[in-house]
C-alpha cells in the first residue's frame, strides 16, 4: 500500500495542477537533494542578475532544502497563473544578502505577501519588547518564519509581523491573531537587497553612498 501510495503522489507532483501549496520542508543547508539536477537548475533562477552570486560558495546556501521547495511550488503555482504558497520555514531567507535575488523573484511572482517573522534565532540573542528572552517555536538554533504569498493580485501587498518572547507567548498569539485584523507593517523592498524586513529610509542613500 505504501508503495502505490509514492507512486501516485510522484505523479501527482509531476503532472498535477495544484493552486495551493502549503508545508513545513526541511531546513538543511548542506541539501541531501543536489543529485536532482532539475531542482538544482531551477534554484540557480534566484542567482541570475546578480555576479557575486555567482561566484563559487557565495550562493551556495541558496540550495539549502527550504528554498528548493519554495523554488519548486512557485514553479507550480505560477504555471496555473494563480494560487497561494504557505510555508513555515527557516526565517534567514528574510534579509540575509545571499537570498536578494530569491526576495526579488518572489516579490515579481507574488504581489501579495504576508509574513510572520517568529524570530527565536538563537545566535542573534534577540529579547522582546519586556526584556524577556527571545525563544524558537521548534527548540532548534535557526529562527523562524511563516510566509504567504498569493499570485492573482494586481498590485502589491506586502506586510509583515514580528514576534518576539518565549516559546510560549508565541504559541498564544499564534492561536490566538489573525492576520486579517492585526496591525501589519507594510513592507517596501528595494535594491539591491530587497528585503522582507521594514527599512528606515531616512539617510539611505548617504549610507548607499557610504
Amino acid at each position: 500500500m505504501l508503495a502505490h501510495e509514492a507512486t501516485a503522489a510522484n505523479q501527482a507532483k509531476e503532472s498535477g495542477c495544484f493552486t495551493v501549496i502549503v508545508g513545513n520542508p526541511p531546513y538543511a543547508g548542506h541539501s541531501a537533494n543536489n543529485n536532482v539536477p532539475t531542482i538544482v537548475s531551477a534554484v540557480h533562477e534566484y542567482k541570475r542578475g546578480y555576479p557575486d552570486l555567482q561566484k563559487p560558495g557565495q550562493g551556495k546556501w541558496l540550495q539549502n532544502d527550504y528554498v528548493k521547495f519554495i523554488r519548486f511550488s512557485e514553479l507550480k503555482v505560477r504555471a496555473n497563473a494563480i494560487g497561494v504558497l504557505g510555508f513555515i520555514t527557516d526565517h534567514s531567507y528574510l534579509d540575509n544578502p545571499t537570498f536578494k535575488g530569491m526576495r526579488n523573484h518572489l516579490r515579481q511572482s507574488f504581489p501579495y505577501m504576508r509574513i510572520l517573522d517568529l524570530h527565536g534565532n538563537s545566535k542573534k540573542k534577540e529579547k522582546a519588547a519586556d526584556g524577556s528572552k527571545d525563544e524558537s517555536v521548534f527548540s532548534i538554533t535557526q529562527g523562524t518564519a511563516i510566509g504567504l504569498f498569493a499570485l492573482g493580485a494586481q498590485t502589491a501587498d506586502e506586510k509583515t509581523l514580528d514576534i518576539l518572547g518565549t516559546k510560549k507567548l508565541k504559541l498564544e498569539a499564534m492561536l490566538r491573531i489573525t492576520l486579517r485584523t492585526e496591525p501589519l507593517t507594510t513592507l517596501a523592498p528595494n535594491a539591491p537587497f530587497w528585503l522582507f524586513k521594514p527599512q528606515a529610509q531616512a539617510g539611505r542613500s548617504d549610507y548607499e553612498n557610504g
